[in-house]
Order: C-alpha cells, then structure tokens, then sequence
C-alpha cells in the first residue's frame, strides 16, 4: 500500500513535515489542543449561550413541523432533503419565535454560518 506523503506543518512558519491528520507536527499537536481546549473554555457550554431546555423543546417542535431544509426547497430545482437543525435567523438564541427559526439540512447550516462569519448574504 502506498504510503501517503508528508505535507508541511499548518503552524504558522513551521518547516517541518507531518503525516498526521491534524495537520500539525509533533511539536505543534500540542499546541493546538491547548489552543482548542481555551477557546472552548471561553465559549462556554451550549446552556451558558442560551441553548437550553426550552430551546431543545421548541426546536423539536419546529422539526416536526418543518421535516425537509428551508433553503434546498428554495433552490432551483428543488431538492428534498431532510432538516436536522433548527437556525436563527437573528442570531439571538433567546427569540424562539417561529418567525425567527428555519429548518436546515447540516449543509445548509454550516454555508449559513460561514456566510455569517464572512459577512456574505448566501439568501
């Protein structure tokens, strides 16, 4: 079986190689989770950001009423794929007005996101 090649370290002007899946060398693995375990320190837990009982509650509710994405439907043609998230549409976890929420599919969240963090409007 061939063996996969070496690609450079992702730290920031590492020159080492690394087959490692992370991306990073030895030296930098540990780096990295240290750097992953802080960032998620300073998120906090998901009922510390708003996602509680409640939440988990209305979101159900809103699936069962929403089954297939918001926006595969829009697309055109339409595809028919299953929602597994519900979204807000406001980024404010504590409006859970069903005005406010949209049923997506796993892709779908994450383009709304990285459309969000990129200051994009995918709609």
């Amino acid at each position: 079986m061939p063996i996969k090649p070496s690609r450079p370290c992702r730290y920031p002007g590492c020159p080492h190689l690394t087959q490692d899946k992370s991306g990073y060398c030895p030296e930098h693995i540990k780096l990295d989770k240290k750097r992953r375990r802080q960032m998620d320190r300073e998120r906090g837990s998901a009922a510390a950001r708003g996602y509680d009982r409640r939440w988990r509650k209305a979101s159900k509710l809103y699936l069962n009423e929403h089954p297939l994405c918001a926006l595969c439907a829009k697309k055109n043609p339409p595809v028919i794929r299953a929602a597994v998230l519900v979204h807000h549409q406001d980024r404010n976890p504590h409006n859970n007005d069903p005005v406010n929420l949209m049923a997506l599919c796993d892709d779908c969240h994450q383009k709304e996101h990285a459309s969000e963090k990129y200051g994009n409007d995918r709609r």
